[in-house]
């Protein structure tokens, strides 16, 4: 995927990294992260990779609501990144050379107004999602704390 309107390129500190907000897919029968848009199996860290102004390095959004990315019903899997190295500045996101997995975002049972079958069903995608040793936030108490600013 292509960010569109490329602004500039910065180098930035791995001390002082970019927030930026990504999905991944999961297949429950092999349960990887894994990225929306090409053959690549994410792990904690990722990287370097080369980063040009067109369509290379890891991209992320700039806001958490972009183009509504989180779609839990499809196995997709959003979460928050930290982006440093060269990062192509684009108008809604990044591409960066490095890539650092922060949280994933799990569902909170205590808000689903459903049947039990889905209530179950969240425990278990809640479940897997934990199952990869990142830390995890529930995306409402995420979105509550005015985008992760008191987590």
């Amino acid at each position: 995927m292509c960010l569109p309107n490329f602004q500039r390129f910065e180098i930035i500190r791995k001390d002082n990294p970019i927030v930026g907000y990504r999905s991944w897919y999961v297949n429950i029968k092999e349960p990887k992260l894994k990225s929306t848009n090409q053959d690549f199996i994410w792990k904690e860290k990722v990287g370097p990779v080369k980063v040009t102004a067109r369509n290379s390095g890891f991209y992320s959004y700039n806001n958490n609501n972009y183009n509504n990315n989180y779609n839990y019903y499809n196995y997709h899997v959003a979460g928050i990144i930290h982006q440093y190295g060269k990062v192509a500045i684009h108008e809604i996101g990044y591409r960066s050379q490095y890539a650092k997995i922060i949280k994933l975002f799990t569902i909170k049972e205590s808000d689903a107004k459903s049947s039990p079958e889905f209530i179950q069903w969240i425990s278990k995608f809640n479940e897997l999602i934990r199952s990869f040793g990142i830390e995890t936030v529930h995306y409402q108490d995420f979105v509550e704390s005015e985008n992760g600013k008191n987590l």
